[in-house]
């Protein structure tokens, strides 16, 4: 119990140490834009002096880390529950303990691979704690809070445990969205002598239909980057362009945005302006939202299983007034599918299946770039920059790879089988050659085709379905199947 004590408490000194802005040996320095922030970023390699000055070695950690289970087992096993320490306590010394003893795992030779961060915010008036009030600890100010990002921004240490001497003797990786394979296995610092980026199972001539779409139904161009998410006249042509393309889309509809400050925005300006409702009634679809992290005060904010059950409801309603699953609802039904609307990285994006008629169009607006002004990014591109001589990625180029891996996630969630049929619209004009050859291998040809005006976009697109409305699958195909909405 000893040597637990002292250790942590003497980590927690030092933590107090960087968090006092009176002494300036880390550099905690006011968070631009902010009047309540502050933060310090530390290197790997001033982090594990510091740690090895406190009596953290890499000699010692396995033993304080057995030695912190074998009291939290004991804890636990005390019946008398007024007797038991709180169980928090030595989750927060755990949470504390494991990043360091990855940090001092391989020594010097590793540490320029990690970054801790220490965020200081002022928030105000709070209760005091029990435990608070009982301390004898040095503490800050009541109102002030800590966060403490521990980072490793090399993929490599961790998957060098399966490649290692001790590792697998073959390693398979395979998934939909590895590509560029070259900046893949760069991140992992291993060479694959074998590599394959295969075809898609479904016929792209028949079964995909993908468009770069440049601009708007009125000629306005259509450009989502971070100066133009405010512009009142992209947002409107925007909403236009939903409304025709909902027009001629049978059931269910996925609009990914880059993030959710964007899609709050637009969809803000949306209901302001009414667009919103004219899309539903024009339209027959009811627009959904991914619940984002803020929520109005005092409204149990809805969850996102709430949410995509109501979306799934809608879909289903549509399909069961159609004539069959692939023809669209006829006008009179009570519901003629569904949008919904979420965030690249989100969720709905990476982690649920939108298979038949729950995604008959996934629009990406925009290219999800990462917030630029993140610490987390600013220092993977800086870390990536300083690593070129090791064969790392450039900090520009991880920076590119990191939003064309998201674009490839969201592109795929209307393809869940080798039945399944579906548009692909990238609504941006910014797109370009360099950007399409980031595409999965499948997907390019789609969106290599020459930009064209909407009218003609549009015109294709409902012949597109049309042609899958007279030209349903047979019935062993599960696509026909209207429980393939559940």
């Amino acid at each position: 119990c000893e040597m637990v004590f002292q250790s942590i408490k003497a980590l927690y000194s030092w933590m107090l140490n960087i968090c006092d802005p009176s002494k300036d040996d880390y550099g905690l320095e006011q968070v631009p834009q902010t009047t309540n922030a502050w933060s310090a970023m530390i290197r790997g390699e001033r982090l594990m002096r510091s740690i090895n000055c406190e009596h953290l070695t890499q000699e010692n950690i396995a033993s304080l880390m057995r030695a912190l289970s074998t009291i939290t087992k004991y804890n636990q096993d005390i019946k008398e529950s007024k007797e038991r320490f709180a169980g928090g306590i030595f989750v927060t010394c755990e949470k504390l303990l494991h990043p360091i003893k990855f940090l001092l795992s391989n020594g010097e030779h590793s540490a320029r691979d990690y970054r801790i961060t220490f965020t200081k915010t002022i928030e105000g008036e709070r209760p005091v704690s029990t435990q608070r009030a009982k301390s004898s600890l040095d503490r800050l100010p009541n109102e002030q809070m800590v966060k403490i990002d521990f980072r490793a921004l090399n993929p490599a240490l961790a998957f060098r445990e399966l490649t290692g001497r001790r590792g697998a003797r073959s390693v398979v990786l395979t998934s939909g969205t590895l590509s560029p394979l070259s900046s893949f296995a760069s991140e992992l610092g291993v060479e694959f002598p074998i590599s394959m980026e295969a075809e898609h199972c479904v016929d792209m001539d028949r079964q995909v239909w993908g468009r770069v779409v440049a601009m708007g139904p009125t000629g306005k161009p259509l450009k989502a980057d971070y100066k133009s998410r405010g512009n009142h006249e992209f947002q409107d042509e925007l909403a236009a362009s939903l409304k025709e393309w909902a027009t001629v889309t049978p059931h269910g509809m996925l609009i990914f945005f880059p993030s959710y400050s964007m899609m709050d925005t637009i969809t803000r300006r949306w209901k302001e302006t009414g667009a919103w409702k004219a899309i539903e009634s024009q339209t027959g679809k009811t627009i959904f939202q991914e619940p984002g992290k803020m929520t109005t005060y005092g409204k149990k904010p809805p969850t996102l299983d709430d949410v995509l059950k109501k979306y799934y409801t809608a879909v289903r309603q549509s399909v069961a007034a159609a004539k069959h699953p692939y023809a669209p609802a006829p006008p009179s039904a009570r519901s003629r599918g569904a949008i919904f609307l979420a965030v690249c990285r989100g969720k709905v994006s990476e982690g649920i299946d939108f298979a038949d008629a729950n995604a008959r169009a996934v629009i990406c607006v925009g290219i999800p770039y990462p917030n630029t002004k993140d610490p987390l990014v600013l220092q993977k591109r800086s870390y990536n920059d300083e690593g070129r001589s090791r064969g790392l990625l450039s900090g520009a180029r991880w920076y590119d790879q990191q939003a064309f891996r998201a674009l490839n996630q969201a592109v795929g969630r209307c393809l869940r089988h080798r039945f399944d049929h579906g548009a692909i619209m990238l609504v941006d004009e910014r797109f370009n050659r360099q950007h399409i050859s980031s595409l999965p291998k499948w997907l390019q040809p789609a969106m290599s085709k020459p930009k064209s005006h909407f009218g003609e976009q549009m015109e294709s697109l409902r012949q597109f379905f049309a042609c899958h409305a007279e030209n349903p699958p047979g019935e062993d195909e599960p696509a026909s199947k209207v429980n393939s909405v559940e």
